[in-house]
């Protein structure tokens, strides 16, 4: 064989593994493109939602859990009880910026799954009977026009006998429940119900109660005395009995 052709063969032959780790080179290279296509395209894991839930009571209970500030994932499940003291009784939850769906806030013990930031306070009031010589007639229920807390003329004439009953039995005590209608938050009418029951309380110190003796409370618009009169401007009658303040009697 001549030297040239000896020389010849030897170029074909390095042509071909040069073709043959350049062609190994670009197969290496689109499996890597295919797995990192692969990586890319998994999906990303949701996020997780967190909640806060904080528990408040009276002096004159507690709850369990215990009152405080939780942190829960979005739907979890909660159970939480409220237990007064002895002496007092459970007067029902008020919640911010409002109850569950599907909670009885007088249950004692509530259960609900837990879908955003939520406020919850166990109410606790003395458990004692009015003496038998008081007429809990003279305690009317107080009513406000809507968004109001203004007392209107029949408001005075009963907080007058209110006043004059309390002056005649100066052991007892009176609590002042505020409540509004079902329109607005949950929040908005908590407030809008102790701004009343403040107004009711101040009228009777004006009469020269002793302020000692008239404490304070809202429900908001958990507690309606009509209930189902709907969030619309429809059924004025249904809302203006949820507007109001109720006087109920504690012995001391």
């Amino acid at each position: 064989m001549s030297k040239f052709k000896g020389s010849f063969i030897a170029r074909l032959a390095s042509v071909a593994t040069i073709a043959t780790f350049s062609a190994l080179v670009v197969g290496c290279a689109e499996d890597n493109k295919d797995e990192d296509k692969k990586v890319s395209s998994d999906p990303v894991s949701p996020t997780i939602k967190t909640y806060t839930l904080t528990i408040n009571n009276t002096a004159s209970g507690t709850t369990n859990p215990t009152a405080g500030t939780y942190t829960h994932n979005e739907n979890t499940e909660i159970t939480v009880t409220a237990i007064p003291t002895n002496g007092y009784k459970f007067d029902g939850w008020t919640a911010v910026p409002a109850m569950p769906d599907g909670v009885n806030p007088l249950n004692t013990t509530i259960t609900f799954n837990i879908k955003g930031d939520l406020t919850l306070t166990a109410n606790m009031t003395i458990e004692e009977s009015p003496p038998d010589d008081v007429d809990i007639n003279d305690f009317e229920t107080i009513y406000f026009d809507y968004d109001k807390t203004d007392l209107n003329d029949a408001s005075i004439i009963s907080l007058g006998k209110a006043a004059d009953a309390m002056r005649e039995h100066p052991n007892i005590r009176v609590m002042a429940e505020g409540h509004a209608d079902e329109r607005g938050t949950s929040s908005y009418n908590v407030g809008l119900g102790e701004a009343r029951a403040q107004v009711v309380r101040d009228y009777l110190i004006s009469y020269g109660i002793a302020s000692g003796r008239i404490e304070i409370t809202s429900f908001g618009k958990e507690r309606p005395a009509n209930p189902n009169c709907g969030d619309n401007y429809v059924n004025e009658e249904c809302h203006s009995k949820n507007r109001r303040v109720e006087l109920r009697i504690i012995a001391r």
